[in-house]
Order: C-alpha cells, then sequence, then structure tokens
C-alpha cells in the first residue's frame, strides 16, 4: 500500500532535474528546453522508483536533485552514470543500478561517448541505459531521422558493450 504521504509503507522519491542556461554551447529556447527537461525528470524519476528499494525506507523522503553546470554532450548518459553513483555512495538500497553510454552515427561510423561537436555532426544519437547485473536495456532513445537495421545492430552492441565495461 504506497501512497504519497509521508505516513506511507513506502518511502516518497523526488526528482529534480535541471540545466543551467550557460551549460550547453548552444542556447535553446527556454519553453523547448524546459519540455525537454521535465520528460527526463520523469523518465529519471520512473526508473529509481523502480530501483531504489523504497519499502525499506517507509515515512521518508529521498530527494534526487541533478544539476547540469556544464555540458559538452552525452548529458544523458552521465546523469543516469551520476545518479546511480550518488545512490550508492549515499548508501540507498537498490535492486541493481543503472549504467548508461551515449553513441551515435557519424559518417556511417560508430562513435561512443559523443562530445558536443560530435553530436551537431553526426546522423544519429543513441542514448542506452542497462541494468548492471541483468544487463537488460532499461531506456533506449534513438534521435534520427532514419537508420538501416545494421547500424542500428552495431550501436545496440557497441552500446551493451560499453555498459558491461562501466558497471565492472
Amino acid at each position: 500500500m504506497a501512497t504519497t504521504s509521508f505516513g506511507a509503507m513506502r518511502g516518497l522519491l523526488n526528482v529534480k532535474f535541471f540545466q543551467t542556461n550557460f551549460s550547453a554551447m548552444e542556447h535553446r529556447s527556454d519553453i523547448k528546453k524546459d519540455n525537454k527537461m521535465k520528460e527526463f525528470q520523469r523518465i529519471l524519476k520512473s526508473l529509481y522508483e523502480n530501483l531504489i528499494m523504497l519499502e525499506l525506507y517507509p515515512r521518508s523522503q529521498i530527494d534526487l536533485q541533478v544539476f547540469v553546470l556544464e555540458s559538452d554532450g552525452s548529458y544523458k548518459s552521465a546523469a543516469f552514470n551520476a545518479v546511480s553513483l550518488a545512490l550508492m555512495n549515499a548508501g540507498i538500497a537498490m535492486k541493481d543500478y543503472l549504467v548508461a553510454t551515449t553513441s551515435g552515427l557519424i559518417n556511417n561510423v560508430a562513435v561512443l561517448d559523443l562530445i558536443y561537436t560530435e553530436e551537431k555532426k553526426q546522423n544519429c544519437e543513441f542514448v542506452m541505459a542497462c541494468f548492471s547485473q541483468s544487463k537488460n536495456i532499461a531506456y533506449l532513445s534513438l534521435n534520427c531521422n532514419k537508420i538501416n537495421a545494421k547500424d542500428f545492430k552495431n550501436l545496440v552492441e557497441m552500446s551493451q558493450g560499453s555498459c558491461d565495461q562501466i558497471s565492472q
């Protein structure tokens, strides 16, 4: 029986995701940026609500606040990795933890851990977050006009290999 009050049988997770106006090389419109931040905030909350053992923290609130002060690319995967590390460091019990990576295609060549200039050159951006133990994919974001099955398979395999290396 989980409710959102402090009298709940399980804890409450509160997530805030902020990206400063000066963090990125390129300034976007505030409305578009706000919508993207709110959507990513919902994704973080949804994923970590299922990972954190909130039943061990009744009548408690866990606040996750992610501030992007400087972004030279791959901020989503950096946020996933930072949250997982912060929760582990704080001793918060989790069923598993997430590891994430960003990859993309530049001139039909798969590249890992894109920086801002590579993100602008790329044909495709691919963000993947995997569970460290089960290796299952928890989050997948593909932003490109079109991609063939071979390139998609290469990005998935390369990203899963990278997530495996990060989790070790």
